[in-house]
C-alpha cells in the first residue's frame, strides 16, 4: 500500500450555520451571527502554527473546519462533510449564538480557543503522543495568549545562527517577524523585530528557503 506523504498542519478555520429564521447578511464565515472579535480570525491559525511547530500532523488532512452551529444541542459537536476536498476535515458545534454574544470580548476568545481544542483532544485520543502535544500546546496559548511567538526557520552558517520567528497581531497590534542572531555558544548576538502587513503568511514562505 502507497504510503501517503506527510503533510504539515497549516489551518484551523470558523465557519457558522444560518439559523432558523435569520435574516440579515450572511456568507457561512465567522462574524456575521456570532459576534466576531479583534483576534477571532487568528486564533485557529495561531493554534495551527503551534501545533506544526511540534511536528504535529494527521496523514488524511491539514485543515480543520469548524461550523458553529445554534441548532445542535450546546456544546455538543460531531464530524461531517460540507466540502468535498480531501485536505479537511469538517465538524458541527453546538453554540448558542444569544449567550455567545453576551460575553465579553476576552470570554468570546477563549470560548473560541475551548472549542478548538476539545475537538483537536477528541480526535488526537486514540494517540497518545498527539493528544500529548494537543495538551501543551493548549497551555502555551494558555499562558501566552495573542503573544504566542511561532517558530518560522532557521539557518546556521559557520559562526552564528538565524533564528526568525514570528507573532500574529500581538497586543492586537501589527504582526511581526523576530530576527535573532545567536553565537556558536547559543548566546543572543542581535534581535530585530519588523512590522509586518496582516495577512503575512504567504509573505513569509521565500524566507523559509534562507
Amino acid at each position: 500500500m502507497r504510503q501517503m506523504k506527510k503533510s504539515k498542519f497549516k489551518d484551523i478555520r470558523l465557519f457558522e450555520i444560518k439559523p432558523e429564521n435569520y435574516t440579515g447578511n450572511f456568507d457561512g464565515i465567522f462574524g456575521n451571527v456570532y459576534s466576531r472579535t479583534i483576534d477571532s480570525k487568528n486564533i485557529g491559525y495561531r493554534i495551527a502554527k503551534k501545533l506544526d511547530n511540534f511536528d504535529f500532523y494527521f496523514d488524511e488532512f491539514d485543515h480543520i473546519f469548524i461550523f458553529l452551529n445554534p441548532k445542535l444541542k450546546e456544546d455538543d459537536f460531531l464530524e461531517t462533510k460540507i466540502y468535498d476536498v480531501k485536505w479537511n476535515k469538517d465538524f458541527y458545534y453546538g453554540l448558542d449564538f444569544k449567550i455567545f454574544n453576551q460575553l465579553s470580548e476576552n470570554d468570546r476568545d477563549l470560548k473560541l480557543q475551548e472549542i478548538i481544542f476539545k475537538i483537536l483532544t477528541k480526535i488526537s485520543e486514540n494517540d497518545v503522543s498527539k493528544l500529548e502535544i494537543v495538551k501543551k500546546i493548549e497551555q502555551i496559548i494558555d499562558n501566552e495568549k495573542i503573544n504566542t511567538e511561532l517558530f518560522l526557520t532557521e539557518k546556521s552558517f559557520k559562526n552564528f545562527t538565524v533564528k526568525i520567528t514570528f507573532k500574529i497581531n500581538p497586543n492586537h497590534q501589527k504582526s511581526i517577524i523576530i530576527f535573532l542572531i545567536l553565537s556558536k555558544e547559543n548566546k543572543e548576538l542581535c534581535c530585530e523585530t519588523f512590522e509586518v502587513f496582516q495577512n503575512f503568511s504567504y509573505f513569509l514562505f521565500p524566507i523559509k528557503e534562507i
